[in-house]
């Protein structure tokens, strides 16, 4: 049971890492937030998921247990949320695409919303 516990903590550190590297090298806020919104949700997750089963294997399951899947619950449902609100805020104000960004489906309904 603990190899189980501690390939979920392995697991969820990579995804952690990968989040931190994808924060760095990214070129433009938009995809910064879309690589660290992605693997830091799954890392923690991860990471909570391991302190489940560890705590089910110690027997202390329904005073701790739960609340670690309420709180992968809560992460599942706001990190993906507030990502999407902050880079709608974030291209609102004006903050340029990358350069060699490929779409911009947000063009015309900003402007639409400009004119009237």
């Amino acid at each position: 049971m603990q190899y189980i516990v501690w390939f979920l903590y392995v697991v969820g550190a990579f995804f952690n890492f990968a989040g931190v590297v994808g924060i760095l090298r990214m070129p433009d806020p938009y995809c910064k937030l879309q690589t660290s919104t992605k693997n830091i949700t799954l890392g923690g997750i991860s990471i909570m998921l391991g302190l489940f089963v560890n705590e089910i294997y110690l027997g202390l399951f329904p005073s701790f247990g739960l609340k670690f899947l309420l709180l992968s619950l809560f992460m599942l449902i706001t990190n993906p949320t507030a990502s999407h609100v902050l880079a709608r805020s974030i291209y609102y104000a004006g903050f340029p695409l990358w350069h060699k960004s490929v779409t911009d489906h947000l063009k015309a309904r900003k402007e639409a919303e400009q004119r009237g």
